[in-house]
């Protein structure tokens, strides 16, 4: 059950939300604590989308997998896996 959630799927998923036509794109609005600090801006995207497919596309989380999904370190979160960048292995995706 941890390999669930897929983080590219998650980011792709949340953040756009395109109609029918594909001319509308809805995107996420969600408020990130300034005092929270990121080690990167895509770490802070992927909590920014984690929240808001948590918020708007999981209407059932029978084993309340996602209770954990809480504040900024993402790479805590159940089911959620982070790892270095292919092409830069200091910085985390």
């Amino acid at each position: 059950m941890r390999g669930a959630v897929h983080l590219l799927l998650v980011v792709c998923a949340a953040v756009a939300d395109r109609s029918g036509d594909g001319e509308r794109v809805r995107t996420a609005a969600m408020t990130v604590d300034p005092r929270w600090r990121f080690p990167s801006s895509r770490l802070r995207d992927a909590y920014v989308a984690l929240q808001t497919w948590k918020q708007e596309a999981i209407f059932s989380d029978p084993k309340n997998l996602n209770a954990g999904w809480v504040g900024p370190e993402i790479y805590n979160y159940t089911g959620v896996f982070c790892a270095p960048l292919p092409w830069d292995r200091q910085k985390w995706s």
